[in-house]
């Protein structure tokens, strides 16, 4: 939410910049109260949206249809400058507080880690005083308070100094329990090139004061090489649509960034100066004043950067990471206001917290034996039909369907390279709604606490009352596979076997799939 509400206040940054005094001043003549309403009302959906995140095409009819009753219904007292200009306003503190919020919860998350040691709660004060200090901040300049030179400018660099130690105590004191090694790595090539940015600046830029134009060249050299880095150590493969979709994305802003500075820049430097100096952290130079390689540097990796950030996002393994960059872009290297210091703190977070969990090897263990022998002898003990292999171009599947006690058997396994394999296991007739009740993984969760039978490390969502129509075979069986994802409707059942597939055997499996035909 919080890279959503950045994206569209950077765009309304340009748009008032390219308005004149004089438009704005009589685009909000009528006031606040009409966009206060439409904003209250758009959360309100937003929230009945999320409710039934479980149920998309819903959730996405809510929204729109929410936004469509707003719009009727204040139209006659809005326009689209007047929205641009108190939209922004609202926005601005909606992500200071939120970024703020998240920051801490993140940090909370790893308090509560035993395996991240005993210092494991010094991220979480250092966050909770640095929002604090950053949200104090962020209050008093809303409200206009006028505070001595003397306190303002302390209060102001101690302030971004702690944003930066919200993100940099924990990399220091996890570095070992971060992995995989090459995106630990990457943080600490973000981290660098953010030191270098304030390096360059000295004390003013903990103040928000951006390079002179002497400085643009190192940072933009600094800029190059982790935009690269990130290319080259998030890069997510990807193929068919979700590539094509990726290379469009990525190349439009750029191709239209590369013609405004070439061609249009004496026209529109005046109208985006600050949203440049927010992004870059410096004056923009004219074409000509920077060398024509570092130009083409800066724009190759911010090509690669955003192509790499939307195939992240594209995928849903890698979209939490995708999340952190694209907010990380999205904040840039200025660090101008306490929003954005709380917005670069956030995506810094987020990215360490994708790595926090271990190594990907440790919590994702394969099948003791070849899948397809395994799927081969549990058709046989079964009375199913022989596996099915669909191979393709950048994914195996390998399939069993049919029928046991009167119940449709539908058992997909897909692997992106042979080794990593997804399992999902469908018995009997599968709701399209969301499941009357859930078995959600929960590392945090003790077992047992919502129900005797559950064994596991599980969380119960929905009915807990219908958990007791559940066979204890069922549950026994699901304990081989400690972080599976089990939905059960009336007639049906889905299981995600998870990533712990090392008990996966054809008793173990056979034993679940019979388990299940007999509940449904």
């Amino acid at each position: 939410m919080v890279v959503f509400a950045g994206i569209f206040q950077l765009l309304a940054i340009v748009r008032l910049g390219f308005a004149s005094a004089a438009q704005v001043s009589a685009a909000t003549r009528a006031g606040p109260l009409a966009y206060l309403l439409g904003a209250c009302f758009v959360l309100i959906v937003a929230i009945a949206a999320h409710v039934q995140q479980a149920r998309p095409g819903r959730a996405i009819a809510t929204f729109l249809g929410g936004l469509a009753l707003a719009y009727l219904a204040l139209r006659t007292r809005v326009n689209s400058l007047g929205l641009v200009f108190y939209g922004e306003y609202m926005l601005h503190h909606f992500i200071a507080l939120a970024a703020a919020c998240a920051c801490v919860i993140a940090s909370l998350g790893w308090a509560r880690d035993p395996e991240l040691g005993r210092l494991r709660t010094a991220p979480l004060a250092v966050a909770s005083l640095a929002c604090l200090a950053l949200l104090t901040l962020h209050v008093l300049e809303a409200t206009g308070a006028a505070l001595p030179l003397s306190i303002a400018g302390p209060l102001r660099a101690a302030s971004t100094a702690l944003g930066l130690c919200a993100w940099l105590v924990p990399l220091a004191l996890f570095w070992r329990q971060l992995h995989p090694t090459r995106l630990r790595a990457l943080a600490a090539l973000i981290g660098a090139v953010v030191l270098v940015r304030f390096g360059l600046g000295g004390p003013s830029a903990l103040l928000g004061a951006p390079l002179p134009i002497e400085g643009a060249l190192p940072l933009s050299i600094a800029i190059t090489i982790g935009g690269l880095g990130i290319a080259a150590l998030a890069w997510v493969s990807s193929a068919g649509w979700t590539r094509r979709v990726a290379y469009v994305i990525a190349g439009a802003p750029v191709a239209i960034l590369l013609e405004l500075y070439y061609k249009r820049f004496g026209q529109i430097d005046e109208h985006l100066d600050i949203v440049a100096r927010s992004l870059l952290g410096f004056e923009v130079p004219y074409p000509g004043a920077l060398a024509s390689w570092a130009l083409g540097g800066v724009f190759l990796a911010l090509f690669l950067t955003l192509l790499t950030i939307v195939k992240a996002l594209l995928s849903a393994r890698q979209r939490d990471r995708g999340v952190a960059l694209a907010l990380l872009m999205i904040t840039g290297l200025g660090l101008g206001n306490p929003q954005l210091v709380l917005m670069h703190a956030l995506a810094m977070t987020l990215l360490l917290d994708t790595l926090r969990q271990g190594p990907e090897d440790a919590r994702r263990k394969g099948p003791p034996a070849p899948l397809e022998a395994t799927l081969a002898q549990l058709s046989a003990e079964l009375g199913l039909p022989e596996p099915v292999n669909l191979e393709q171009p950048d994914m195996t599947i390998l399939a069993v369907r049919g029928e046991l006690h009167d119940a449709n058997v539908d058992l997909r396994a897909r692997s992106p390279d042979g080794a990593r394999w997804s399992i999902r296991l469908e018995v009997g007739v599968v709701g399209r709604g969301a499941a009357p009740l859930e078995l959600r993984p929960d590392p945090n969760a003790i077992p047992g606490q919502h129900h005797p039978l559950v064994t596991t490390a599980h969380r119960i969502r929905g009915d807990a009352r219908r958990l007791e129509a559940v066979d204890e075979d069922v549950l026994e069986a699901l304990a081989h596979f400690p972080d599976h994802h089990a939905r059960f409707w009336d007639a049906g059942a889905r299981v995600d076997l998870g990533d712990d597939l090392s008990q996966l055997t054809p008793e173990a499996l056979g034993d679940l799939t019979r388990a299940l035909a007999k509940l449904c």
